[in-house]
């Protein structure tokens, strides 16, 4: 079991699978991770105040053992993510190209902030089908549902 720790660099691209396997942590240190295969995560991440940007070209499926991500971007130019656990963002989720698909699962976007979710109204380019789950501090919200909002 190794542990990884990003240090003395900008980022991480991974342009193939990013796999943690059980007993080993993902230490991005505040990196930027950069994932165009599969995530799969059956150790520990530990996001510090890092993005994780999904940017492949074909569908991608997403395992995050629990692991929270602090900003989550999805930058897929395909069918985009399938969640196969449920995913929690704790910061910002930034939606700009490509579907994140939950089946049964939940995306979770524990910040109350308004602003946390980009851009503010989802587009037919990027949307979350399925299941969001979202803090609201106020009366007046946006809810995404699929291509549209009501």
């Amino acid at each position: 079991y190794v542990d990884l720790y990003l240090t003395n660099f900008s980022n991480l691209d991974v342009n193939g699978n990013l796999i943690i396997n059980s007993g080993a942590t993902l230490y991005s240190n505040s990196h930027n991770i950069y994932c165009a295969g599969n995530w799969t995560n059956s150790g520990t991440f530990d996001p510090g105040t890092n993005t994780v940007t999904f940017d492949g070209s074909s569908n991608q499926n997403v395992t995050t053992g629990g692991d929270q991500f602090y900003n989550l971007t999805m930058l897929n130019t395909s069918t985009g993510t399938s969640l196969l656990d449920n995913a929690t963002v704790s910061n910002t989720l930034t939606l700009t190209d490509g579907a994140i698909t939950t089946g049964p699962n939940y995306l979770i976007l524990s910040s109350n902030n308004a602003s946390d979710l980009q851009p503010a109204s989802p587009t037919n380019a990027s949307f979350v089908n399925g299941n969001l789950r979202r803090n609201i501090t106020s009366n007046t919200s946006t809810y995404e549902i699929g291509r549209a909002h009501v």
